[in-house]
């Protein structure tokens, strides 16, 4: 659970620690405290808040009747929200000088959360309040990157660039060849394929310069053709932070085989620099039909007061990985502190130990009410029939595969809306179809219209999965974008293990729904 940082601006000791007892139940929580106009300056200079309790009488007013009125209260107020770092954190004014002007003033110049009268403080819930602001605060941040952020899609076929799209705040630019540069799909996703192999034998030591040496022939490829090179530097220097760019590489199901995650120029990682997301074209209807972005689902159901609805699958069905069930019970716990800390309400099915059963987990996906869908536990590719690569589940005495065929039926018109699989090869992709309809699993996913689809390219060892899938889940909500928190678990299982450890490289994350992020220039 990631640490709420909440400024407190009071300078009555009774009340601060009255504040501070108040907001415990928030844990963890770094409270910053200040008892003067001075000192909150300070404060708001020096960190990113995600609360402002605020007293508007301060004891270092220029004179007595100044302090009196509070008028220095509300310039503070004006300082909040008119600071980088703070404009849209979460602001409750909790005073003695209430004035019907006051609050009008409030709410319409300083877009207060709410205006409290310290003598009616013991008559509201409080961290109801506390909560509601925080979660107003992080979806008005949300909205505010959506209007920052700058789109780069780049399209392509199964044997060429088709071009590029570009889409800010202050471009909007389409380019399409008129003779496509070449792009090898299979040649590159059988290099991905092969480096799997370098990962079990080798570990770092062989991956690293291969993972290297693929991602400059993709960045190469891309090259081949000056005018997507030139918008991939353009794009590049576009937004203030590098965060604010995101990469979308739109094409067949196919080209899931193409590690874009290890796209480099020079030094530089794309991968850890910006969101990197996938969007599938398939024949026929190419668009989902849930167009919402994940912010605006999560709004709506916080609004509502309706419940998010998680199931949680450790499958250790054949006893020799228990750090399977780990993950789930370890997820389950943090998501459900997580939504609860938001003021929403989680409903949190996991199912671990004998629970993991085939049927059990085909029982629980054909009900259609889950929105969340998160398996650990071992995951099977087959490269001639990608269509019964599945994920392993007990079965009686022995194991079961949940095929994937079966997957695209049991999560076809239900509610879901992020799959993650959290097994080795859950990502992998045929460069053929077999007998069936499908690439592989994340392709069966897709084509259940599911809006956002996550998993391993390669092999990945456990305690690296449950890690990067809790730091997935910390940030996504944070941020209520999955592109966006698979980009900083990506920066900090990087930063744990180290880029010579390919975890931070594994992940692919389809976004069928990217472009209802986007926000075009006028």
């Amino acid at each position: 659970m990631i640490e709420l940082r909440i400024l407190i601006v009071e300078d009555d000791d009774g009340w601060q620690s009255d504040i501070a007892e108040k907001l415990e139940p928030l844990a963890p929580v770094k409270l910053c405290s200040a008892k003067s106009f001075k000192k909150a300056l300070e404060c708001i200079r020096r960190h990113a808040y995600d609360l402002a309790v605020v007293d508007l009488s301060l004891p270092d007013a220029p004179d007595s009747k100044e302090q009196e009125s509070g008028e220095q209260g509300m310039e503070l107020l004006g300082v909040i929200r008119g600071d980088k770092l703070n404009a849209d954190c979460g602001l409750i004014v909790l005073t003695a000088w209430a004035t019907h002007d006051r609050i009008n003033e409030g709410y319409a110049k300083y877009h207060i959360d709410y205006f409290l009268e310290k003598q009616n403080i013991g008559e509201i819930d409080f961290i109801e309040i506390a909560q509601e602001a925080i979660m107003k605060s992080r979806l008005r941040r949300a909205a505010a990157r959506k209007k920052e952020s700058y789109y780069l899609n780049i399209s392509f076929d199964d044997q060429q660039l088709l071009g590029t799209e570009i889409i800010g705040p202050t471009r909007h630019a389409i380019y399409r060849p008129n003779e496509p540069s070449p792009f090898e799909v299979t040649e590159l996703a059988g290099r991905a394929d092969r480096l799997n192999q370098t990962i079990i034998k080798s570990g770092a030591e062989g991956w690293r310069p291969e993972a290297s040496s693929i991602g400059q022939a993709i960045y190469d490829v891309l090259s081949s053709d000056r005018r997507v090179f030139a918008d991939l530097l353009m794009a590049r220097t576009l937004p203030i932070h590098a965060k604010d760019l995101r990469l979308q590489f739109t094409g067949p199901a196919v080209g899931l085989g193409i590690p874009f995650e290890l796209l480099r120029t020079g030094r530089d990682n794309l991968a850890l620099k910006h969101v990197l997301t996938r969007r599938v074209i398939q024949e026929g209807d190419s668009y989902t039909h849930r167009l919402e972005s994940f912010r605006a689902f999560i709004e709506e159901r916080w609004k509502a007061k309706a419940p998010l609805r998680v199931l949680i699958v450790g499958s250790n069905s054949d006893g020799k990985i228990p750090a399977a069930e780990i993950e789930a019970d370890t997820l389950a716990t943090a998501i459900n502190d997580d939504l609860k800390r938001m003021g929403i309400t989680p409903e949190i099915t996991a199912l671990t130990g004998e629970r993991a059963t085939y049927n059990e987990v085909c029982s629980a996906l054909s009900d259609g009410r889950f929105h969340i869908f998160h398996y650990a536990g071992h995951g099977r590719f087959d490269d001639q029939l990608p269509e019964i690569s599945g994920l392993i589940l007990k079965d009686g005495s022995g194991g079961r595969e949940l095929t994937a065929n079966v997957l695209e039926q049991l999560l076809s018109d239900t509610e879901l809306r992020l799959v993650y699989l959290s097994c080795c090869l859950g990502a992998r992709t045929s460069s053929q179809l077999g007998r069936g309809d499908f690439y592989g699993l994340l392709d069966s996913i897709i084509r259940a219209d599911v809006p956002v689809a996550l998993g391993h390219r390669w092999t990945i060892a456990d305690d690296p999965a449950k890690l990067i899938a809790l730091f997935f889940y910390q940030e996504l909500w944070r941020t209520f974008s999955p592109g966006e928190a698979l980009l900083q678990a990506r920066k900090r299982i990087s930063s744990e293990l180290g880029r010579d450890d390919e975890t931070w490289a594994s992940p692919i994350i389809v976004m069928q729904n990217a472009y209802e992020e986007m926000e075009t220039a006028p």
